[in-house]
């Protein structure tokens, strides 16, 4: 599986579905960032801030 990055202006984002435990956390956390069942870029870092981004995926 690959991972997949998106890179914003202030933080870049990558995901590895193997380490994701699909609790939908960073969706409900912010849609506009985590675009969920769309084709082609899901996620948006640059729709919120870097540390709003970084505050849903630590979570």
């Amino acid at each position: 599986m690959t991972i997949e990055t998106a890179r914003g202006q202030h933080i870049t984002i990558h995901f590895d579905a193997r380490r994701c435990v699909h609790s939908r956390n960073c969706v409900l956390g912010n849609p506009k960032v985590f675009v969920p069942n769309v084709e082609g870029e899901w996620l948006h870092p640059d729709a919120a801030s870097a540390e709003e981004v970084e505050a849903i995926i630590r979570n």
